[in-house]
This record gives structure tokens, sequence and C-alpha cells, in this order.
């Protein structure tokens, strides 16, 4: 039985190894251009310039991740994302915070007890679909407010609608949150 509590991962460590993986089966680590916040981004001018498919080196660092970081619990490709449509549930966490445009090309969410060292310090990210980093106290005080207390799960899309209708205006465009507060 295995009685380790947290198991901490150097991004270092996790970085190289994505490094080598891309050295080894595409000939240069120039593909990697970052690790931030979970998310692997390649670097697409070196792509393109080699002429390679990048939903190919997707695709195959995906799985190499997944053979090898048994702690990584899903991963997913930009692939796996783009075209979807979030919804206001908090059932596909990595959907709900994709932008094509900003957001990576591979998404890794750990076990609930794995994390990636974030400097040495023993902290919750609220970048986890788990309870322990997603409950979050949320307050709403000003004049015409009512006092009530929610115990239903609310989402960070519902506190726009939630601010527009206090302030009565119209709603973000594209906003699907809903207000919490009636």
């Amino acid at each position: 039985m295995n009685t380790k509590i947290k198991q901490f991962f150097s991004t270092k460590t996790f970085t190289k190894s994505v490094k080598d993986f891309l050295l080894n089966n595409y000939g240069t680590d120039k593909l990697f251009s970052d690790f931030s916040n979970k998310q692997i981004y390649l670097n697409y001018s070196v792509i393109n310039e080699k002429k390679l498919d990048a939903a190919d080196i997707r695709a195959n660092l995906a799985q190499y991740l997944r053979e090898n970081f048994d702690s990584a619990l899903l991963i997913f490709t930009r692939d796996d994302l783009e075209g979807k449509i979030p919804g206001r549930n908090g059932e596909n966490f990595l959907l709900n915070g994709f932008n094509t445009a900003r957001s990576g090309d591979l998404f890794i969410e750990l076990n609930p007890v794995s994390y990636f060292d974030l400097g040495g310090t023993d902290r919750t990210t609220h970048g986890t679909a788990y309870s322990y980093d997603t409950h979050v106290p949320l307050l709403f005080l000003g004049w015409g407010i009512p006092k009530q207390e929610i115990n239903d799960p609310v989402y960070t899309i519902d506190i726009a609608p939630t601010v527009s209708n206090l302030l009565k205006i119209t709603e973000p465009s594209g906003c699907i949150g809903k207000p919490i507060i009636k």
C-alpha cells in the first residue's frame, strides 16, 4: 500500500522529459515553447519551418504522457477541445477555460494527490476540478443585495450575469452563466 499522501512533480524535470521526447521523436526540442498552468505550449514557427504535422505531435506527446506519467488523470489536446461549446456546469472545466488563441496545446490534470511543484509551497491553485480546490467562498455585499446563503454550486461564469442583474443592465455578449442573486 502506498502511504505517500502527496506527490510533487518538478516542473523542471517534467519539462526536460517533454523536451527529450520531442528531441528523440522529431529531431529537435525546439518544438517545445512553454509549460504553464498545467499546459504545454508548442512552438509553431519551428513546426511550420520543419513542415511537421502539429496534430500528430500533439497526439504522440499526449500518448507519451499517458504512458509515462501515471499521476496524470486526464490529458487533452487542443484537438479534443476545439470546436466544442463550453457549458455552464463544471463537468468539463478544461473546455470551459479553453481559448483557441491563448490556451496551450496539451492540458494535464493530475490525480487529487499529485501536484506540480509551484515553488515549494503547499497550496491550492483553484485550477483543478477537485472540490478542495474549487470550493471558494463568494460574497456579494452592498445596498439592495438581499441577505441570503446559497449552498448550490455556482460557477465563475455566473458572476457577470449576477452583477449585470444587480445593475439592471444587459448581460455581456456570449454570457452562458445565470444570475446567482435574483
